[in-house]
């Protein structure tokens, strides 16, 4: 029995994993044109991926049992798309993949009712529960800080000397201790107040060893 249900795991498991619908897509941690103050050693502006999918954030949940479980979720939590299942959409927390010993509980959209509804999928079959309103949640978009290989570059400011202004560049994969690529930079303030590197640029309005003040004028390549 212990066998059995240690491969059921597994494959429940294998299937939460098959079963995220993320998207990627790319991102920017300033806005162009407009103006912005940071600290020396602070990121002057970053362009990265991330995966995303769709997701529900519970407003408003009672206390209750479904099944004879309790439910194990609460107001705040994010529920990430899980799959389809004939008329509902599942959605259902990876933080839950232990809660059951095998199977899973979260929150599914009835398609048929248009209500988001309680439910468990577990050895005995598929149930949901109709809380008639009481159990309130909103549609926001899920990002996976677990990505693995999505890649970041970032432009930091590290102080002046002088009329020379010190950068770094650097490039991550996921947030790595180690960046896989990093350089050095510095510029002559006498040579302009518009700087760069691979494409991305910024006007420096105002500078000392601790702040710098800029616009950002364009992305990285």
């Amino acid at each position: 029995m212990k066998t059995k249900r240690l491969i059921l795991s597994l494959i429940i498991l294998i299937s939460i994993s098959a079963n995220s619908q993320f998207k990627r897509r790319a991102y920017n941690s300033r806005e162009l044109n407009v103006s912005i103050k940071n600290e020396i050693g602070a990121e002057v502006y970053m362009q990265g991926e991330e995966d995303y999918q769709d997701a529900i954030k519970i407003i408003d949940c009672p206390e209750f049992k479904i099944n004879f479980v309790k439910f194990p979720y609460n107001v705040g939590d994010v529920l990430p798309y899980f799959k389809n299942r004939k008329n509902y959409d599942l959605y259902f927390s990876p933080n839950q993949k232990d809660y059951l010993d095998s199977g899973t509980i979260g929150i599914a959209f009835d398609k048929e009712k248009n209500i988001y509804v309680p439910y468990i999928d577990s050895f005995n079959g598929f149930l949901t529960k109709d809380h008639k309103g009481k159990l309130t949640v909103e549609n926001i978009i899920y990002t996976n800080s677990n990505c693995k290989d999505c890649f970041k570059k970032v432009f930091i400011y590290n102080g002046k000397a002088g009329n020379i202004v010190k950068f770094s560049y650097r490039e991550f994969i996921n947030d790595m201790a180690r960046p896989a690529f990093t350089q050095e930079l510095q510029y002559d303030l006498n040579d302009g107040k518009i700087v760069g590197f691979k494409g991305m640029q910024i006007e420096i309005l105002n500078i000392s060893n601790i702040e710098i003040e800029y616009i950002v004028l364009s992305s990285f390549n």
